[in-house]
């Protein structure tokens, strides 16, 4: 008899472990499909574009910048230096114009690496804008 008990007692305590288990993992499952696919957000003179998680797999601000310009047939214009790569023009500006030039920001802060050399995370906020330099 007391067999029969420690196994009932047994199987009742393995149902109420592994029910556990199925509903915590099923709790993450459900998180998981909840929370969206972080998208970059580039912004190029206040046009906001979106490249998707898809796309993200270490690139940098200036493969963002290539992809969306050129799907969007936008000119741009880049010169090399020792240091990387520097904007010249995006569509009709030109560095230079009005003493403004292109400067980018990720996160609202501008980085100090050229645009090929700052590799992007889900979720930045990239923006070029034409403004007078502060250098």
């Amino acid at each position: 008899m007391k067999k029969y008990i420690l196994l009932i007692t047994l199987f009742i305590s393995l149902l109420t472990i592994s029910g556990c288990v199925l509903i915590k993992d099923n709790k993450n499952a459900n998180q998981a499909l909840i929370q969206p696919l972080k998208e970059i957000l580039l912004i190029i003179d206040n046009q906001p574009y979106k490249i998707d998680n898809n796309r993200l797999s270490d690139t940098s601000v200036y493969d963002a910048l290539l992809s969306i310009t050129a799907q969007n047939k936008i000119k741009l214009q880049t010169k090399e230096y020792d240091f990387g790569i520097l904007i010249e023009a995006i569509g009709d500006k030109t560095n230079g114009q009005d003493n403004k030039y292109w400067l980018y920001y990720i996160n609202g802060e501008m980085p100090m690496v050229a645009v090929n050399n700052y590799k992007l995370n889900p979720g930045d906020k990239v923006e070029f804008k034409f403004e007078e330099s502060k250098f």
